[in-house]
C-alpha cells in the first residue's frame, strides 16, 4: 500500500473521544472532516464523604463503567442507516483510528505503584481550603508567578498537601498524580502521562515554561517523580491494552492520544488559534478564554493564564461561574420538564429535558421584550484572588402589575440576559477587546441566547456547526496522533466549520448597554 492510499484509508476512519464532565461521561465518534457520526452519554455522581463535608470525590469504577457503556452505545449507533448485517459494532470499532480524552479541570486522581486509585477528587473538592491561607502567606507571589494563579487551596497540589498532613500513610503510597483526562489515558494504556492544558490547573505547573515546577514540588515537600512525563495534545501516549480493548470493543494497540482539557478543547473545536481569538464556553459554567502568543500575568490576581494546545500559545481566562446550570434550573422548575434523576444540564445535553421544553422557552423568549426584567442569578465577574462566595439572587421588576406583568418567557429572557451580562463583564477583564466572539457549549444551541449575546457584546458572535466543541477539540488531537493531519492547526482548519456570524441588532444594543450598566452596578466583585 502506498503512502497516499494509506492516508486515504485514514481519512475514511473515525476518531473516538472520551469526555469526562462533572455530571456524566460522553463518547463521541467523529470523522476526519469534523462530522459527528454518533454520540452517547451516561450520567454519574459526585459524592461527599460522611467524615468530610467539604470534600467531593467519585467512584473510579462508576466513571470508567459509564464511559465503557457510552462507548459501546456510540459504536452501535454508528451502524445506523446501514443495510441489515452489513456493518456491526465490531466493524465500526476497526474503523477507529485513535482515541483521545478530555475532561473537567482542577480534579485529579492519585494512584499507587500498582495503578490502584487512592484518591479520586472532583473540581468541587474543598477539603484543603484551609491550607490556601497558609500557602498564600508562605508562597503566594512565587505560586502566582509560576502558575499565574493565586493559591486558594482548591487545586490538586493543595489536596496532596492535605493528605501529607492528615494521612501520611496514603500520601506515602502515591506514585502518580494524574489529572482526569490523563487518568483515563492511564486506564486505557497503563502509561502515566500528563498534558499541559489540564496540568495548568494542578498548582504544580510552570505555565510560561510549559513544564512541571520543581520549585513548587520542593516547596511542598513532594517528590518530583510523582509528576508524570508531559506530552502535548496530539502526541501518542501509548497503545490500548488488551483489557481495555476488550471492554470497549476496539482493537488492542489502538493509538491513545493526549487531548486538551475541556475548556481549551472547546476553544480549539471552535476554531480559536490566533492571538486575540476569544471563546465563550457556555456550558454548565461559562469560561471566557482568549488566545495569546505571549505570557500574561494579571497583577490584581483576578484572572489567570493556562497553557493552550500547542507550545507558544496560551489562553488568558476569566470565568462567570454557573451559567447553563442556572438556565437548566429555570427550565426544569418553570417549564415543566425535569431532567432525569433531577440533574440540571444546559440545553442540548443528552441527559437533559425532553425535546420541546427548550423550544417552548425559545419561542416565549423571542416574544418577550428585551431588558425588561433585571436578574442577578448565579454568573458573576471573576475574581480568582479570593474564595468566591455566592451573591444574593435578585430579580427586579419595574412596577410589577402596572408596567410589567412577568411571563415565563420574560423571566427566561432575563436569565439569559444575566448570563450574557456576565460574559461581557468577564471579557472586559481580558487583555484585548475582541472584534468577534466564538461561543460553544449547551447554551450555544439557543438561537435567542446567541442573538442577545451579540447585542450585549456589540460584536458578531459565531458558533461552530458542531456545538459539542470540546469533543471536536479532542478529536483534532486524535487526528494528529493518528497521522491524518501533520499538526493541530492544520487539523483544526480542516475539521472546524463555523456558522454564519450573528451580528448585533442595533435595535437591541442600546437597551442592553443600559441593562448591562445596571447589572454591573449591582454585581458583586
Amino acid at each position: 500500500m502506498t503512502a497516499d492510499s494509506d492516508l486515504t484509508g485514514k481519512r475514511d476512519g473515525l476518531l473516538m473521544v472520551l469526555d469526562a464532565g462533572g455530571g456524566g461521561g460522553r463518547c463521541l465518534l467523529i470523522d476526519t472532516t469534523g462530522r459527528e457520526v454518533s454520540f452517547a452519554y451516561r450520567p454519574w455522581t459526585m459524592k461527599t464523604p460522611e467524615d468530610n463535608p467539604m470534600a467531593s470525590v467519585f467512584d473510579p469504577d462508576e466513571w470508567w463503567g459509564a464511559l465503557v457503556d457510552a462507548s459501546r452505545e456510540a459504536l452501535a449507533k454508528a451502524t445506523d442507516g446501514r443495510p441489515a448485517g452489513a456493518l456491526d459494532a465490531a466493524d465500526v470499532g476497526r474503523r477507529v483510528l485513535a482515541i483521545s480524552t478530555t475532561s473537567l479541570r482542577d480534579a485529579a486522581v492519585f494512584v499507587d505503584a500498582e495503578g490502584q486509585e487512592l484518591y479520586c477528587g472532583t473540581n468541587r473538592d474543598a477539603r484543603a481550603i484551609g491550607l490556601g491561607f497558609e500557602m498564600a502567606q508562605n508562597l503566594g507571589e512565587t505560586h502566582w508567578h509560576i502558575t499565574t494563579r493565586w493559591p486558594l487551596g482548591l487545586d490538586p497540589a493543595a489536596r496532596l498537601l492535605w493528605f501529607k498532613q492528615t494521612d501520611p500513610d496514603l500520601f506515602g503510597r502515591v506514585r502518580h498524580v494524574l489529572m482526569i483526562n490523563s487518568w483515563l489515558i492511564y486506564r486505557l494504556t497503563g502509561v502515566a502521562s500528563a498534558e499541559p492544558t489540564n496540568a495548568s490547573s494542578s498548582g504544580l505547573f510552570d505555565v510560561e515554561k510549559g513544564v512541571w515546577s520543581p520549585e513548587l514540588a520542593a516547596a511542598h515537600g513532594f517528590d518530583a517523580g510523582l509528576l508524570p512525563p508531559l506530552l502535548w495534545p496530539g502526541q501518542v501516549v501509548g497503545g490500548l491494552t488488551p483489557e481495555a480493548a476488550q471492554a470497549f470493543g476496539l482493537p488492542p494497540g489502538l493509538p491513545v492520544v493526549a487531548g486538551p482539557a475541556d475548556s481549551q478543547a472547546g476553544c480549539l473545536g471552535s476554531g480559536a488559534w490566533e492571538p486575540g481569538d476569544t471563546t465563550v464556553i457556555a456550558g454548565t459554567t461559562v469560561p471566557v478564554m482568549q488566545v495569546t502568543d505571549r505570557p500574561f500575568r494579571d497583577p490584581s490576581h483576578r484572572i489567570w493564564m493556562g497553557a493552550y494546545a500547542a507550545p507558544g500559545r496560551w489562553v488568558v481566562e476569566s470565568n462567570g461561574g454557573m451559567a447553563g446550570s442556572v438556565y437548566a434550573w429555570y427550565a426544569s422548575t418553570f417549564a415543566g420538564g425535569a431532567a432525569p434523576g433531577g440533574a440540571s444540564v444546559p440545553p442540548g445535553s443528552p441527559a437533559g429535558h425532553g425535546p420541546g421544553v427548550y423550544d417552548v422557552l425559545e419561542n416565549e423568549i423571542e416574544a418577550a421584550p428585551p431588558a425588561q426584567i433585571q436578574a442577578w442569578l448565579g454568573p458573576q465577574v471573576a475574581n480568582f484572588s479570593s474564595i468566591p462566595f455566592p451573591g444574593e439572587a435578585t430579580i427586579k421588576f419595574p412596577a410589577l402589575g402596572v408596567f410589567c406583568t412577568p411571563t415565563r418567557g420574560a423571566l427566561a429572557r432575563a436569565v439569559l440576559e444575566n448570563i450574557a451580562y456576565a460574559v461581557k463583564g468577564n471579557i472586559e477583564q481580558l487583555p484585548e477587546k475582541p472584534a468577534l466572539v466564538r461561543v460553544c457549549g449547551g447554551l450555544s444551541r439557543s438561537p435567542a441566547f446567541i442573538r442577545l449575546l451579540a447585542a450585549v457584546l456589540d460584536v458578531p458572535v459565531v458558533a461552530p456547526k458542531l456545538r459539542e466543541a470540546t469533543g471536536t477539540g479532542a478529536a483534532i488531537a486524535a487526528a494528529v496522533g493518528a497521522g491524518v493531519y501533520p499538526d493541530l492547526e492544520t487539523a483544526m482548519k480542516a475539521m472546524v466549520a463555523l456558522e454564519e456570524p450573528c451580528r448585533p441588532d442595533p435595535a437591541l444594543t442600546g437597551a442592553y448597554a443600559a441593562g448591562y450598566a445596571t447589572w454591573r452596578a449591582g454585581c458583586p466583585g
